[in-house]
């Protein structure tokens, strides 16, 4: 929950590394819910991931083409 918050945060004032923590976030609760046979949230969390992944990768490349990076 907390972790959920400070990324939430981050993204918030636009740091690139708010993705690494959603990854983070999103993987962990994937592995959790699938443990426990909730394979519903699970999948959802996996969809999840695969838009932290992707989004990761956006900014980068955003953020490397205005020379910030």
């Amino acid at each position: 929950m907390l972790a959920s918050l400070l990324a939430t945060a981050m993204v918030a004032i636009a740091k690139l590394e708010n993705w690494l923590y959603w990854i983070v976030i999103d993987a962990v609760s994937m592995f959790l819910y699938g443990a426990q046979q909730l394979w519903l949230p699970a999948l959802l969390y996996l969809l999840y991931l695969g838009i932290a992944i992707s989004g990761y990768f956006a900014w980068r490349r955003r953020w490397a083409a205005q020379g910030t990076a």
